[in-house]
């Protein structure tokens, strides 16, 4: 069992609740149940969630929206592992309980989720990461988010322009969406995206592993969920070809 006391604040408040998934799933929740479940905990583990529970009723709305937040995205994630996970590890999956089968997808959530820190502080200017390293620590999220807006803007841009190539829109109709607010570019962008990924899908068929039901789902879903759910097989695709 995963050591809770290497676990982040987040992770202990979602593994705590992993009953409410696997009532989900169709696992009644019994008072009884919750009570053996909670008996199954060594005391070590009992100890940190009590601890854990007594920071959560300490957090500003503020803090509480935060963590909310970061666990709408973790539990979108898990969704997207469980729909999208290959036949050997679904069948690994399919042996485990629902409490077990949702500790492991949020698991995996979570190591993703470290892995995209890494990678993000690696690729971050070194005046910038001394600057968040100097500020206070209810400043970094700003800072941060500063620097992401300024990077959203340079890279839109230049995704429009080979947006524009791929799809043979006009120079008129190019510069139209580069002069767009920010988030209107970004929304356009995800319609982009989505129309170049079906107009190859039709050139060239689905993408090894996504079955036609599995596509109809997707084309249901707004540009940006499109591609949010589409990502793993495009990662999947990217690592095939360049083996």
């Amino acid at each position: 069992m995963q050591n809770l006391a290497k676990l982040p604040f987040l992770a202990c408040i979602l593994l705590a609740c992993a009953s409410l998934s696997a009532r989900a799933a169709g696992q009644e929740n019994t008072t009884s149940e919750a009570r053996e479940r909670w008996a199954g905990k060594s005391e070590a583990e009992r100890h940190l969630l009590r601890r854990r529970f007594e920071e959560w009723k300490h957090l500003t709305e503020e803090e509480r929206q935060s963590v909310r937040e970061r666990a709408r995205r973790l539990e979108e994630r898990k969704r997207e592992l469980d729909e999208t996970a290959t036949e050997e590890d679904r069948k690994a999956l399919e042996a485990l309980s629902p409490e077990e089968r949702d500790r492991r997808l949020l698991l995996q959530a979570l190591d993703e989720g470290r892995a995209r820190g890494r990678s993000l502080r690696e690729h971050l200017p070194p005046e910038l990461v001394e600057r968040l390293e100097r500020a206070d620590p209810r400043d970094r999220r700003r800072i941060l988010d500063e620097f992401r807006r300024r990077m959203r803007e340079e890279d839109s841009a230049a995704t429009l322009r080979g947006l524009a190539i791929r799809l043979n829109l006009s120079r008129e109709e190019a510069r139209r969406l580069e002069r767009l607010p920010l988030e209107e570019r970004l929304k356009k962008i995800a319609e982009l995206k989505r129309r170049f990924l079906e107009e190859r899908i039709r050139r060239e068929g689905l993408p090894p592993g996504m079955s036609v039901e599995a596509y109809r789902r997707l084309r249901e879903l707004s540009p940006g969920e499109f591609l949010q759910r589409f990502r793993p097989w495009a990662d999947r695709e990217r690592s095939r070809r360049s083996r």
